[in-house]
C-alpha cells in the first residue's frame, strides 16, 4: 500500500530518512514518470540499506534552517539544514550518515523542515499533540512528548501562531484545527493534548485556505479537495 503522497519539483530532489536514521537524497528527476497503474521503481535501489533497514520518513527537498525530526519514542531533534542539503538535486549529503542513535532514541517515524521562528506539532496516533517552540529544542535533542504505554508518535510539523493544520484519521474523517486555540506548552517533555478526536490519526500537514489537499488510500486511491472545505474545529 501506498505510504507517502508529497509534491515535489522535477528540478529538486526528495530527502529519505530510514528506519536506521541515516538519510539519503535523491533528484526527484531520477524517479521515472508513468501511467496511472504503472508499478514504478523502488526509491531505495542502489543506495546500499542494511538487512532490514527501510524507509521511515520522506520529505520533499527545500532549504530551510533546520530539519526537525520526531522518533517512535517521542524524541524530537532539529538538526541545521545545511547538514542534510535542500534546493538543486546537485547537492551533495555526506554518506552514510547517521543523524541520531536508535537504539537509545527510537526509529525516526517523521520529519519537517522548520525555522527558528516557527513551533513544532507533535501528535499521537491517538490524536494527542505538544506544541513546542524550535528554540526550545535542544542541540543534543530532548523528549518532545511523554506517550501513554499503549500510544506511538505519528507526526510532526512546523507551525506559526496564526496557522492551521489539516488532520487527518484512518477513517477518513478530517479536520483543520487553528493554531490560535493550541497554545504552545513552555517546556518540552509534556504529555500531549486533544488536538484531534480520533482512534488512529494518520497524518497532519500544514495547510492555508488556498491550498488544496490529496489524500491518498491503502487502495491506491487518491481525491483532491480545497483545504478552505474542511471545517475548522
Amino acid at each position: 500500500p501506498p505510504a507517502w503522497l508529497m509534491v515535489a519539483d522535477e528540478t529538486a530532489s526528495l530527502l529519505l530518512i530510514t528506519n536506521r536514521a541515516r538519510a539519503f537524497r535523491i533528484p526527484v528527476a531520477n524517479i521515472p514518470a508513468t501511467p496511472v497503474h504503472a508499478r514504478g521503481k523502488p526509491l531505495t535501489e542502489g543506495l546500499g540499506l542494511y538487512p532490514g533497514e527501510q524507509l521511515a520518513a520522506v520529505m520533499p527537498g527545500e532549504r530551510s534552517t533546520y530539519v526537525a525530526l520526531l522518533s517512535q519514542k517521542g524524541w524530537a531533534l532539529c538538526l541545521a539544514g545545511h547538514i542534510l542539503g535542500g534546493g538543486p538535486a546537485k547537492d551533495n549529503l555526506r554518506p552514510n550518515l547517521v543523524l541520531f542513535d536508535v537504539t537509545k532514541y527510537g526509529a525516526p517515524v517523521a520529519g519537517c523542515w522548520a525555522r527558528s521562528e516557527q513551533d513544532l506539532l507533535m501528535a499521537t496516533r491517538k490524536g494527542l499533540a505538544v506544541r513546542l517552540a524550535v528554540k526550545k529544542v535542544p542541540n543534543q535533542g530532548c523528549l518532545g512528548i511523554r506517550l501513554d504505554p499503549d500510544d506511538a508518535a505519528v507526526s510532526i510539523v512546523a507551525v506559526g501562531e496564526q496557522d492551521g493544520v489539516f488532520l487527518l484519521g484512518a477513517d477518513g474523517k478530517g479536520a483543520v484545527r487553528l493554531m490560535p486555540g493550541f497554545a504552545a506548552f513552555k517546556s518540552p517533555g509534556a504529555g500531549g493534548k486533544v488536538l484531534f478526536k480520533t482512534d488512529k490519526l494518520v497524518g497532519a500537514l500544514r495547510v492555508g485556505d488556498a491550498d488544496d489537499l490529496f489524500i491518498i488510500s491503502r487502495s491506491g486511491k487518491i481525491i483532491r479537495f480545497a483545504a478552505a472545505e474542511v471545517p475548522p474545529k
